[in-house]
């Protein structure tokens, strides 16, 4: 199981998928190519586009949290867990329920 961070996601929406395609995203891509399969569960967790478009994506999504989000984000953190100890727990589709679509954000 994978999680990690989605800039084309509003802060603290997320998407569970049970498999799939790296979506563009080059963390998930090198997991997919290091293990030589792409069918694994991943919790992919909003956190904004980049301030402007010239940004680094890498410093975007590295950098400290911005303080404007951190509390939609945190709050968040709930819900992630409990997805997470469905996905553990096998069950994927609860925690697709649970996690996925519109999140306050």
């Amino acid at each position: 199981m994978v999680i990690c961070d989605d800039v084309n996601f509003a802060v603290g929406r997320m998407r569970v998928r049970a498999d799939g395609s790296d979506g563009g995203h080059n963390g998930l891509k090198s997991i997919i190519a290091e293990l030589g399969s792409d069918a694994f569960p991943r919790l992919r967790i909003g956190v904004g586009e980049k301030p402007h478009p010239d940004y680094d994506l890498s410093v975007w999504v590295l950098s400290a949290i911005p303080e404007a989000d951190r509390k939609t984000l945190f709050d968040e953190f709930a819900v992630v867990e409990a997805g997470v100890r469905k996905i553990v727990a096998g069950d994927v589709n609860a925690a697709m329920q649970l996690c996925n679509g519109a999140r306050p954000c």
